[in-house]
């Protein structure tokens, strides 16, 4: 659960300090709300999930509504959060 935390974050920095947009970071936060509960449910692929998050990060980037920065971090912390124990 650390890692879902520390994405979770990440997201509000990076919403607090314009990197990430506003309705971007709700996405992403519903998405990760929607993964640790099919988590902690057992409810469907986890890995598949992971990479629907990592896929998003990657298309906000493309349409700037993430900095290249946040993206990075992003990714990097959705990564973990795959290779964690939710």
């Amino acid at each position: 659960m650390a890692a879902a935390y520390r994405l979770d974050a990440l997201i509000g920095a990076g919403l607090n300090d314009g990197g990430i947009r506003s309705d971007v970071g709700l996405d992403l936060r519903n998405e990760l709300r929607n993964l640790t509960e099919a988590a902690r449910a057992a409810r469907g692929d986890v890995a598949q999930r992971v990479a629907r998050l990592r896929e998003k990060v990657a298309v906000r980037l493309g349409e700037g509504a993430i900095s290249e920065a946040y993206a990075r971090r992003l990714d990097d912390a959705v990564a973990d959060l795959g290779e964690a124990r939710l």
